[in-house]
């Protein structure tokens, strides 16, 4: 056998490992060339082919020394976190009916409001729109949502199978939590839990500025990544808003045991839809 013809080789696709045997190096580059984001690694006759790109296979010889490791472009997610990776007791339903009741007194919106069109955040936006909505009305409001969403998160514990997922994630993604709860009771949520670890950023209500459904949110977590395209993005979430974020914020959409009856009402057209976390392998 000549040196370096031969190479005994995996691929590497989506962070998963797939043996494939032994091939020459030059048909080993000729099949890899069409794959975005495959690697030859394990030489065994002294080189071995790395495809960088669509268009570029490139010869390495480690005889001539260590060459440097070009990383695979590592993608984003964007969770959600109540009842897609927390399994909270917030009672979302509570909130928005205490809300709707202050803003009723305070004289902000009509009794007769179709309050099944809502939620608490969309509630709140639409209240700013009055000239009614003052400052000290804005204090009581979320001095109301602080305390139910506190309630709420009392005794949170995970979503089945969130541990497994993000270990596996973390290496391959950038990973991080959008969620219309204040900062401070997400990241004690999710320090209680034992999983902040896993994740590069934390943007609650305060950061986003606008709540979901509005994209600013997803928008301002992209801000943070300019080198990713809107292409290497996916969210995941359980409810219309987070689906209507994504959409408006042109990235793509997962839907976490979601009422599917009522994304389909709000147009929201997701990518796919699961019912246990490790089913959003297959998207990725």
């Amino acid at each position: 056998m000549e040196p370096n013809e031969w190479s005994d080789y995996s691929t590497v696709r989506n962070g998963g490992m797939r043996q494939n045997g032994m091939k020459r190096n030059e048909e080993l580059c000729n099949e890899l060339a069409p794959r975005t984001a495959s690697l030859c690694i394990t030489c065994r006759a002294g080189a071995f082919f790395l495809q960088i790109s669509m268009l570029e296979c490139v010869h390495i010889n480690p005889y001539e020394g260590a060459a440097p490791m070009i990383p695979l472009k590592r993608r984003g997610i964007i969770l959600d976190m109540d009842n897609t990776i927390l399994r909270s007791r917030i009672d979302f339903k509570q909130i928005k009916n205490e809300v709707y009741t202050l803003l009723v007194r305070a004289g902000i919106i009509e009794a007769d409001l179709p309050l099944h069109d809502f939620t608490a955040s969309t509630l709140i936006e639409h209240a700013r729109l009055s000239a009614k909505f003052t400052g000290e009305t804005e204090q009581a409001v979320w001095t109301v949502v602080s305390e139910l969403e506190q309630a709420g998160m009392k005794d949170a514990g995970l979503e089945p199978g969130v541990v497994e997922l993000l270990k596996q994630l973390q290496q391959d993604f950038h990973l991080t939590i959008l969620t219309n709860n204040s900062y401070t009771a997400a990241i004690q949520a999710l320090r209680t839990t034992g999983i902040e670890m896993y994740f590069d950023h934390v943007i609650g209500r305060e950061q986003a500025v606008t709540m979901k459904p509005s994209p600013q949110g997803i928008l301002h977590i992209l801000e943070r990544y300019p080198h990713l395209s809107k292409e290497d993005w996916l969210s995941v979430g359980d409810a219309w808003i987070d689906g209507k974020a994504a959409m408006e914020a042109g990235i793509r959409f997962i839907a976490y045991q979601a009422n599917q009856p009522e994304l389909e009402r709000r147009g929201i057209v997701p990518l796919g839809h699961i019912d246990e976390l490790h089913q959003l392998l297959h998207y990725l």
